[in-house]
């Protein structure tokens, strides 16, 4: 009896091994304008990275707003973007690969350790900020990144939408934006 209880507690803690989170969200200037700047903390459940160890390729959508809260019911949308990025293992070559989807651009390494630490920065260049937030009082930039069970192969999908392992997502990371981001 004891020994099914540690069992049971050892699963729940197995269970809870799972995270997706947005850690630092930043903006930096470049010389061809201002750049997006996400620190993520990803921590995959063991069904997940089994799955992705036998080859089951792993697609985390992400989405980029600038809203404006000054609206007292709803905040206006002034500017979204989003994609995708593609996590899977390459058995032939024997590497992983993290394919940004917008874009196609494909990043190889050489064991999971290093393709989830390319999974956990992330990138993107926005457009001018003066002219997003032209008439904005309460300009707020968000980002949120999730696993899409819908993009895993169809026999895998339903077990997914029923372990929680599978369900992750960061939620919505904010960053305020002032006169000076402009």
């Amino acid at each position: 009896m004891k020994a099914m209880g540690l069992a049971l507690l050892l699963g729940l803690a197995a269970a809870s091994a799972q995270e997706l989170s947005v850690s630092d969200l930043a903006l930096e200037e470049a010389a061809d304008g201002d750049v997006l700047d996400a620190f993520l903390e990803v921590e995959l459940a063991p069904p997940v990275l089994e799955a992705l160890d036998n080859g089951v390729p792993l697609t985390f959508d992400w989405e980029v707003q600038i809203i404006d809260r000054a609206s007292v019911f709803l905040p206006r949308r002034l500017w979204e973007t989003s994609g995708g990025l593609r996590m899977s293992y390459r058995a032939m070559s024997r590497r992983f690969a993290l394919v940004d989807l917008p874009d196609g651009k494909d990043r190889s390494y050489p064991d999971r350790p290093r393709v989830m630490a390319g999974l956990s920065r992330f990138r993107r260049p926005l457009p001018p900020l003066d002219a997003v937030l032209e008439d904005a009082e309460e300009p707020v930039l968000r980002f949120r990144i999730r696993l899409d069970i819908g993009a895993l192969p169809p026999a895998l999908r339903l077990p997914s939408y029923l372990d929680d392992a599978w369900r992750l997502d960061s939620g919505w990371a904010e960053l305020r934006l002032g006169a000076d981001d402009a």
